[in-house]
């Protein structure tokens, strides 16, 4: 079993390719599915406004709490292989939050395990979250979020 967790500025969804050619690069002679997460910033939140940006800052424990989660979720489904990539710093609307492939024997492993990783770090939090909204009438409103 192979994980790997990164934080990167600057994260594209090219970097997506790259992840699914890692797992190809790790897969198992009995690899038969790589299921892939990309989660992007959303340009409007109903009620709240206009997304101008979105801020991502880590924590000393932010590493290891998201490669706990990723060894944990990999075993627990029989995944051969997970990759999680995750942005950091300022991103805008449209920008790719959260990269998460899985390789196993089948989809339904490759799937759940995904599913479970995503899942697991939008509860946990590990990260420290601010968004900038506009308003409708175009005044700039900062509205800070927390952990959301």
């Amino acid at each position: 079993m192979k994980v790997r967790v990164e934080l990167k500025k600057n994260l594209t969804v090219q970097d997506t390719l790259k992840a699914v050619e890692e797992l190809l690069g790790v897969a198992s002679k009995t690899t038969g599915a790589i299921a892939v997460y990309i989660g992007v910033v959303k340009e409007a939140k109903p009620g709240e406004g206009r997304v101008e940006k979105l801020v991502i800052n880590t924590t000393k424990e932010t590493r290891e709490k998201l490669e706990e989660i990723v060894r944990e979720e990999t075993a627990k489904r029989g995944a051969h292989a997970t990759v999680l990539l995750h942005n950091i710093g300022e991103l805008k609307p449209r920008d790719p939050i959260m990269i998460v492939a899985a390789a196993s024997e089948s989809r339904n492993e490759a799937l759940s395990t995904v599913k479970a990783v995503v899942d697991k770090v939008k509860t946990l939090k590990p990260f420290i979250k601010r968004e900038e909204f506009t308003s409708d009438d175009n005044d700039a409103v900062f509205i800070p979020k927390t952990n959301r």
